[in-house]
């Protein structure tokens, strides 16, 4: 990924109308799940992910409007990332598998 890659947030509407869905940004406050403590079932999902996938970084997480907040981590410290430097983004916006 280049270090140059910003969310245009005037750039095509599919990946704007897919992170600024008012409908997914509705059901992720129902869930009322950003911003919440760790949680075990989670901490063994990202772990298993990680084993199985022999990956040193592994992930759950949330992509709120302006932000990806992470509900569980390995490999790296971070609680959120912008989401201008979100891989998540750039994986919706190039709209295929990261090879």
């Amino acid at each position: 990924m280049s270090s140059s890659f910003s969310l245009d947030r005037s750039g095509p509407a599919s990946i704007n109308g897919l992170i600024h869905d008012e409908e997914r940004l509705q059901a992720l406050r129902r869930y009322d799940i950003l911003d919440t403590a760790p949680e075990p079932a989670f901490d063994r999902i990202t772990r298993l992910a990680a084993h199985l996938f022999d990956a040193p970084v592994a992930l759950v997480s949330f992509v709120n409007r302006d932000r990806q907040w992470f509900k569980s981590t390995v490999g790296i410290d971070e609680q959120e990332i912008g989401l201008d430097t979100s891989l998540c983004v750039y994986t919706l916006e190039k709209g295929d598998v990261l090879a």
